[in-house]
């Protein structure tokens, strides 16, 4: 069997925004060995800003997000590799701004002066957790001023149309911000500090996101305060009016900074890209009184995110039967292509959502990716990561490679998948490595019933969380030949100890509190269960320098697995952490998978 090929990997698009005149965004090829760099389009071209060896990147609470800003005076963007602010000119040399060592910046955002910009600050605190706060750069001065400090978690500032107003969201510890988060707003005053603080919106049940200052002094944002994340406005004479009451979540949940997914189009309409089922709709909501939410042409897939700038619109758009495309509108103009976005030979059409019953009666939703020829069929079930993350019908590089092999696929969204309201997200709550394990059982022996899947070719995959439910299903339900893993949790007490600060009291959601839960967090802990996993096939992928899922709890918990007497092959990555993103690590996982999943096969066992 062939090794996979670089056509195999499609270009890698991220984090659309629209500057003053051009829309840029971040792209990286086989050629960038992951790095990301700045692309813009002008006059109907595509041109690569950054120069070569040049990454544009966020860290900030390991997952980054926001990492450049476009402004009149040149794109300010995160280096990748001194993670300090810079500045692009009209002669493409990068001029660094500043930055301390041990600090970390995201989510930039301008100001009416065109010398002050904001970010989100991480800054080391000599082996303790790092201290986050919201900062203003002074561009001209090249100094960093610190804002808002005392929570222990910061996104979104946004400066209002006037400059004397600053909006940002907060959030502590226990919570994750799709737990609970707070919209704060603050006045400047004549010495550029905030005063007047006040609390507009949120708690501790409610998730608020994605603050933006309209006309006229409003302040929108996004709440799941009814069960879905909808659109509301408050102004401080007037209150909070709510813009929308759909049953489906406007936006995504803030794993990563830089959050967007409504803009306006004028004073009297927004844009506002929701998630019904998994799926994405564009809408145009008016302003009250000014008509009712239409919904707007759209293609099959995932729009994310979707940035709106008066007359201009532009989004990340991945359908299911085309690679990941750079997607705009103009004025009155239907969507047009402006990066990648081809189309492929294998039948991506061929996507179905499905339901089925989990085991108390309550429906569950899966993506089901049919390759040609008729059923049953071999057939990789796939656990997606989070465990709040989603499966959508969007185009996947590795799934495209599975029914290239004659596999089908089946992407399941199981409870505590975002997309489909706070209710079947919370539902995992407490029973995490349970819950989602019996949805998968319960989905493959669905597929099983329907015919659409072989009981003797059965195939299973998770990345992370992910990785972890796969490994939970397997206890339950041993009936797979074969799985892929990809950085994997293991060890629920030892994610505990070296989660990131972001992460760092997920559990308490998910499992229980460790102290008094201990033996519970054990009981669940696939490292512990070892003897009871089937002696099936299995590869394992993981990163030398993640921060999340150590190399080296993963490495002792493949060669436990080695011992028993499965057919083990493990396999690390160099620089890569928590995400692969380096072309070579990625053809390496598509040319094992292959091996793995095709007909007949099996892996030697290794510990490379």
């Amino acid at each position: 069997m062939s090794v996979a090929g670089e056509a195999d990997l499609p270009l890698r698009l991220a984090e659309p925004r629209l500057g003053p005149r051009h829309l840029y965004w971040l792209e990286s090829s086989a050629a960038d060995d992951g790095r990301w760099g700045l692309c813009r389009e002008r006059a109907g071209f595509c041109e690569r800003l950054t120069p070569p060896g040049w990454g544009i990147r966020s860290r900030v609470y390991e997952y980054g997000g926001g990492a450049y800003l476009p402004t009149a005076r040149g794109v300010f963007f995160v280096d990748e590799r001194s993670g300090a602010l810079h500045r692009l000119g009209p002669d493409r040399r990068p001029t660094r701004i500043g930055g301390r060592p041990t600090d970390r910046y995201g989510d930039l955002s301008g100001h009416p002066d065109p010398d002050l910009l904001f970010c989100v600050v991480e800054r080391a605190q000599n082996g303790r957790e790092p201290e986050h706060a919201i900062g203003c750069w002074h561009v001209g001065r090249r100094q960093l001023a610190l804002l808002c400090r005392g929570a222990d978690f910061y996104l979104a500032p946004r400066a209002d149309r006037g400059g004397c107003r600053l909006a940002w969201i907060e959030w502590d510890h226990p919570d994750l911000p799709w737990q609970g988060t707070r919209l704060r707003i603050g006045r400047f005053d004549g010495s550029g500090h905030l005063v007047e603080t006040g609390l507009v919106a949120g708690g501790a049940t409610e998730m608020v996101t994605e603050p933006l200052w309209g006309s006229g002094g409003w302040l929108y944002f996004i709440s799941d305060r009814t069960g879905f994340s909808n659109l509301y406005r408050w102004h401080p004479r007037q209150g909070t009016q709510c813009l929308t009451r759909k049953r489906a979540d406007l936006g995504r949940l803030p794993w990563n900074l830089g959050l967007a997914s409504y803009g306006f189009r004028g004073d009297r309409s927004l844009w506002a890209a929701f998630v019904h089922a998994a799926s994405s709709e564009l809408w145009q909501i008016g302003e009250p009184g000014h008509g009712s939410p239409t919904r707007l042409p759209l293609p099959r897939g995932d729009l994310n995110p979707l940035v709106v700038r008066g007359p201009r619109a532009a989004a990340l758009l991945c359908r299911p039967d085309r690679a990941p495309a750079i997607v705009s509108w103009t004025g009155g103009g239907g969507m047009r292509i402006v990066r990648g976005g081809q189309g492929e030979d294998a039948p991506g059409r061929g996507v179905t959502s499905l339901r089925f019953q989990g085991s108390d009666g309550r429906p569950v939703q899966g993506f089901f990716h049919r390759p040609r020829g008729s059923g049953p069929y071999p057939c990789v079930i796939r656990c997606h990561g989070g465990p709040t993350a989603m499966a959508t019908p969007a185009h996947d590089f590795r799934i495209a490679r599975w029914r290239a092999l004659g596999l089908a696929v089946f992407d399941i969204n199981y409870r505590g998948s975002s997309g489909f309201g706070r209710a079947y997200r919370a539902a995992l709550a407490g029973r995490w490595g349970i819950l989602d394990a019996e949805d998968v059982e319960h989905g493959t022996r669905f597929l099983i019933e329907r015919g659409l899947a072989d009981p003797a070719r059965l195939h299973l995959a998770g990345s992370s969380a992910g990785g972890f439910t796969a490994l939970r299903t397997l206890l339950r339900y041993p009936h797979f030949r074969a799985v892929s893993l990809l950085y994997p949790v293991t060890d629920l007490l030892q994610l505990e100890r070296s989660s990131p600060k972001f992460e760092s009291h997920y559990g308490r959601f998910l499992v229980g509190l460790p102290d008094g839960g201990r033996a519970n967090y054990r009981d669940r802990s696939p490292s512990h269960h070892v003897e009871e996993l089937p002696r099936i096939s299995y590869l394992i992928f993981q990163g030398k320098a993640d921060p999340v899922v150590p190399a080296r709890d993963t490495r002792r918990f493949a060669s436990r697995l080695n011992r028993d007497g499965a057919r083990v092959r493990y396999i690390e990555f160099d620089g890569e952490g928590h995400g692969f993103g380096r072309p070579d690590s990625l053809k390496r996982i598509l040319a094992e998978e292959s091996r793995l999943f095709a007909p007949g096969s099996a892996p030697t066992r290794s510990d490379d």
